[in-house]
């Protein structure tokens, strides 16, 4: 449960736009924190990127208030079947995984939580009304591997690691790329289902064959109870790291 004097509201690209210099200023604060240590030109790119991502077709803002002030929000939009998204993975995934048609993925592309409003579940109820705002089968996203609170996190709420991605130019941080179906945390993929196999039965038979690390690290386990805290994070970047900027 969030604080009762929290209100929560769902907005669409243009609503978010009107709201961008709030937006940037709540992402400058958490990224001034660990594990992220933004500099002004990674904030510089992120600025810019802000409007590109509201224009996009289905994208969504969830924010949380205190009054007037902005403590939190999360962000997303659906992926195109021609999206870049799955680019960088460190290892190969079937494609019966990476295939991307139209409705079939959201993109949770940022949630952060301002740190005083933390663990108060605000960050939770962000992620619940923005998964809930589309009608997407998987909601997808990709997070630091070294934020700790937000691993958790994401595993309490249902969601699946099942791969890693990295940028190849030098000092690019490592994500890890978590899967969640909009209703089912086990889904059967609807063209799995035709053979029927669950998205977590083909991932978890992957990793045995490609990768045991990710069996004995916990990709397909419990999260880590140590980590029992709210998230203040970017859970993806996409393009918006330490490398320049792609633009389309």
């Amino acid at each position: 449960m969030t604080t009762p004097d929290i209100a929560l509201r769902l907005l669409d690209g243009r609503q978010a736009a009107q709201r961008a210099a709030e937006l940037l200023a709540v992402h400058d604060e958490v990224h001034a924190e660990l594990p992220y240590r933004w500099g002004p030109d990674q904030e510089d790119r992120y600025a810019g990127r802000l409007p590109v991502l509201c224009r996009q077709p289905g994208f969504l803002l969830a924010e949380a208030r205190h009054g007037d002030y902005l403590v939190g929000y999360a962000l997303g939009l659906p992926l195109r079947p021609s999206t870049d998204w799955w680019r960088d993975l460190t290892s190969r995934l079937p494609a019966e995984v990476t295939t991307e048609y139209q409705g079939r993925s959201f993109a949770l592309t940022g949630l952060l939580v301002r740190a005083p409003w933390r663990r108060q579940r605000i960050g939770e109820s962000l992620h619940d009304l923005i998964m809930a705002g589309h009608p997407a089968e998987r909601g997808l996203a990709a997070v630091l591997t070294t934020a700790g609170p937000a691993q958790c996190a994401f595993g309490r709420w249902g969601w699946r690691k099942i791969a890693r991605k990295q940028e190849s130019c030098p000092g690019s941080p490592v994500f890890d790329v978590f899967v969640r179906t909009l209703d089912d945390h086990d889904y059967p993929d609807p063209r799995l289902a035709r053979a029927g196999l669950m998205v977590s039965d083909v991932m978890a038979k992957f990793a045995a064959d490609r990768d045991p690390w990710m069996l004995e690290s916990g990709y397909f386990g419990e999260p880590d109870p140590s980590h029992d805290s709210e998230p203040g994070f970017d859970p993806i970047d996409e393009r918006v790291t330490r490398c320049p900027v792609k633009r389309a």
